[in-house]
């Protein structure tokens, strides 16, 4: 049996953004090794963001939550470790809760990533 989910995130709906890869990063054997880095693009997506509740803070298989992290609700699928951007602040996904037997959504374990300098 399937609960269409979609309804109820689309009431709390708001703009996200994940970061695709369009190119990987390779070792330039030609200079030496040197690494040079892949690069991608944010692209705006649709879903839901909450706060995680007490349950959710506590220890679980993927480590442990805080309330800096975030629960996303979203249409489409994304990738483990993909890094999601809310409110101008990046999250990484930690873990994936498989509900396809049972919903039309999608629900993802965001941890908030630390500030890195110079990073978009």
């Amino acid at each position: 049996m399937m609960y269409e989910y979609s309804g109820l995130v689309s009431m709390y709906e708001g703009p996200y953004e994940i970061y695709e890869i369009t190119s990987e990063g390779y070792r330039d054997y030609e200079n030496g090794g040197e690494w040079v880095e892949g690069t991608g693009e944010w692209v705006e997506k649709m879903g839901a963001l909450f706060p995680m509740n007490s349950r959710e803070l506590q220890f679980s298989e993927n480590g442990t939550y805080t309330t800096e992290d975030r629960i996303l609700f979203a249409y489409e699928s994304h990738q483990p470790k993909q890094l999601v951007r809310w409110n101008g602040v990046i999250y990484r996904i930690n873990a994936e809760d498989d509900l396809s037997a049972y919903t039309d959504i999608f629900m993802y374990m965001l941890k908030k990533k630390e500030p890195v300098a110079n990073a978009e």
